[in-house]
């Protein structure tokens, strides 16, 4: 089969991670236009990438018969309505999530895209790093034994001050979740793909630290090292804030396996902190997203371990996710790569696989729906579903 051709929607900032992971891979897939707020948005864009191709509008994209897939980078509010048009023009499509702001939405399109035999993918990279796709067959070959309980959490701190600001703060962009939704999917995500089993009650406890929030009457970047500030006017604007800058979790599993779990994007110095420890009853592993070539096992006799990756080491299927040999550091536009890889591989193949699919997409719109409403009746959830094979187109 040819090198697919892809068009990228969005020129934020993870549109251009999207461009550089498929520039990664060129035996499989071109990059070749990108569409922006604006024209000169994609046109400064293409330029930086070298992309043949600025469109003045994402619709003007999917018109174009040699895109043969798109890339949904876009605020969140706007996920749905884009992966629809796009299927319905014929083309393979990967949405950053969340897939969709409801389950209904979500429901939509994973049947518009199975009805219609397109690729799907939802942009769910944290589980590319390679020690983390090693301790997936670990754990499903039964190295750490009966699992019996799991904690962790995802925490960052690019809202921790009262004048910080991005389009996520607003839930008629970024739906009625913020922390949840853009935090705990990524989580939970991962916890179900390593451990195999699906999370299927939930206790929530949502807080806001800042209720009322200044907004800089200008643009602001996300993830800016810097705290918000006003155009050259001096102008703010105070406004209400309605979704949570953290949240607890306590959770089980359809196996019986307790969990909890913290996201925050008000912790001080954790900038991209995603983090786990999962309990068996033969070994414990450890593994954060700030240190991602070391994973932690623990053991109840002899000493602990701490691995660093090497392919050498690991298990034969989960080699192929290292980019590097040992002693070469792997990071995160390493595990956009390999996503992209796995997912464009299989369009190749005409056979889906292990990528994160939009059912996966649909799984975390419905466990965090669980969580926004156990937080809303301070009461346990069970979380609706359970999701479908993923593995199927």
């Amino acid at each position: 089969m040819s090198v697919m051709r892809v068009g990228v929607i969005g020129t934020g900032l993870i549109g251009p991670v999207h461009i550089e992971g498929l520039q990664r891979n060129p035996d499989l897939v071109q990059a070749v236009g990108v569409a922006g707020t604006s024209l000169d948005k994609a046109r400064a864009t293409a330029r930086r990438y070298g992309l043949p191709k600025a469109y003045e509008s994402w619709e003007e994209m999917l018109q174009d018969r040699e895109i043969d897939a798109v890339h949904v980078c876009s605020p969140n509010h706007l996920h749905h309505g884009m992966v629809k048009a796009a299927l319905l023009a014929g083309k393979h499509v990967v949405c950053e999530k969340p897939l969709a702001l409801t389950r209904a939405e979500g429901e939509e399109l994973v049947e518009l895209a199975t009805s219609r035999g397109l690729f799907h993918g939802v942009h769910f990279n944290l589980r590319y790093y390679p020690l983390v796709q090693n301790l997936k067959r670990k754990i499903r070959s039964g190295h750490l034994g009966k699992l019996v309980n799991i904690h962790g959490g995802f925490l960052q701190d690019w809202l921790l001050y009262r004048d910080d600001y991005n389009w996520r703060l607003e839930s008629s962009k970024a739906g009625d979740t913020r922390v949840v939704g853009d935090l705990a999917s990524h989580w939970f995500d991962m916890i179900e793909f390593l451990t195999g089993q699906q999370v299927q009650q939930v206790c929530a406890d949502f807080s806001t630290v800042h209720p009322v929030r200044r907004k800089p009457l200008g643009s602001v970047q996300t993830f800016s090292s810097a705290p918000s500030s006003p155009d050259d006017s001096g102008a703010w604007e105070e406004y209400q804030v309605d979704t949570e800058d953290q949240a607890s979790v306590l959770f089980r599993t359809d196996q019986g396996v307790q969990g909890s779990a913290l996201f925050s994007q008000v912790a001080a110095g954790r900038k991209c902190y995603l983090n786990f420890e999962i309990h068996g009853l033969e070994q414990a592993a450890g593994w954060n997203s700030e240190e991602p070539n070391h994973i932690w096992y623990g053991n109840r006799e002899g000493t602990n371990q701490v691995q660093v990756k090497d392919p050498s080491s690991f298990e034969e299927e989960a080699r192929k996710y290292c980019s590097y040999p040992g002693g070469h550091q792997e990071g995160f536009g390493d595990t956009v790569k390999q996503f992209m890889r796995d997912f464009y591989s299989s369009v190749q193949a005409g056979t889906a696989g292990d990528y994160p699919s939009f059912r996966d997409g649909l799984r975390e719109i419905e466990v965090c729906e669980a969580l926004l409403t156990s937080a809303r009746s301070g009461s346990w959830q069970k979380v609706q579903g359970p999701a479908k094979d993923s593995t199927k187109i």
